[in-house]
Order: structure tokens, then sequence, then C-alpha cells
């Protein structure tokens, strides 16, 4: 349960800052200032990620595998495309993921 909201409130929050790293581009373009395009690649690669950890928090009660590998690479990937934007949504992500990778079943022996 701690890791679903864990990774809603990362999706949240990475779909916002993806949001605000869209506007530095527009600015960028008012202004002249060339390459900005590719700050717009970023952003979208960002807001890409949030709604994987989004897809990965909701893949885990039924395939924690796949739901703990989607949700660690979202947080590895936008902390990537947006470098310090991106670190408390993605640290949002890469916790619960690890805390559930580590984390051994009961009935398993």
């Amino acid at each position: 349960m701690g890791a679903t909201v864990l990774g809603v409130a990362g999706t949240v929050l990475g779909v916002a800052v993806s949001a605000f790293v869209w506007l530095f581009p527009a600015a960028g373009v008012v202004l002249g200032v060339s390459n900005s395009h590719f700050l717009w690649a970023l952003s979208l690669f960002a807001f890409i990620f949030s709604w994987m950890g989004l897809v990965g928090t909701l893949y885990i009660r039924r395939r924690r595998g796949v739901g703990v590998v989607l949700m660690i690479a979202a947080g590895v990937g936008g902390i990537v495309s947006t470098s310090y934007f991106y670190l408390v949504p993605g640290f949002l992500f890469i916790f619960p993921g690890l805390f559930l990778l580590m984390k051994s079943d009961g009935n398993k022996r």
C-alpha cells in the first residue's frame, strides 16, 4: 500500500516537473536561443517516464517484478532526462521499487 501511494505521488510530481521544464524551451524560443528543441524532447521523456512509473505502480499488485522494474526505470530515466528537477519524483519511484525488490515473500521457502 505504501509503495502505491509513493508511486502515485511520484507520478503527480513528475508530471508537474515535466510541465515546469517544458516552459524553459518556450522561453528560449521567445528569446531566440538556438537548440531549445532539445529541452522539449527531454521534458517529453520526463513526462513519459512519469506515466511509466504510474503503470509500474499499478502492476505491483499483479506482477510485482514487472512493476518494480518499471518503477526503478522510471525513476532513473526521469533523473537522467531532467537532472535535478526530477530528484524528488525519481526517488519516490526508486526507493519503493528497491524496497519491494529486497522484500521477500513469506510464502516462498
